[in-house]
């Protein structure tokens, strides 16, 4: 059955180039836009943990194993965000189980929707770190086969 592979891995990989930048003092403020945004992509994450975790078994933690990631740059701290984040994940995870709770083609089709959404809030995001992409910038789409 087709999976979803690396599909947040460069975003990721940005947004840890950047808390090595924060680090610098570089970094414009965040603003609620980014709040929302590192959120939705936590929400994000969650949706498609369940539904590759419903095909592949609970032992399958690759989209919890990024969320983690996650949390450790934006919100390494357990404040406010931090509890909006897992909350968001936590809640989408549910939702996703509850709506496909075997594995079929509509469980992969989710995984990619997710990988796919999961991206755009993750570029969105990157651009905020480093805002001269936006005229380089590629659409991308992920392939779930």
């Amino acid at each position: 059955m087709p999976t979803i592979r690396r599909a947040a891995a460069p975003a990721l990989l940005a947004l840890m180039l950047a808390a090595t930048s924060s680090a610098q003092g570089s970094l414009p403020r965040r603003d609620q836009n980014y709040m929302r945004d590192t959120v939705n992509l936590a929400g994000t994450l969650g949706g498609a943990h369940a539904a590759r975790v419903t095909c592949n078994g609970r032992s399958d933690q690759y989209w919890r194993k990024y969320m983690q990631e996650l949390l450790g740059l934006e919100a390494p701290n357990r404040d406010a965000l931090h509890r909006a984040m897992v909350q968001a994940f936590n809640n989408a995870f549910s939702r996703e189980r509850a709506i496909h709770t075997v594995c079929n083609q509509e469980a992969v089709d989710a995984e990619a929707v997710y990988a796919n959404e999961g991206r755009r809030i993750a570029d969105r995001l990157a651009e905020y770190y480093f805002p001269s992409r936006r005229s380089g910038r590629v659409n991308r789409t992920i392939d779930p086969g």
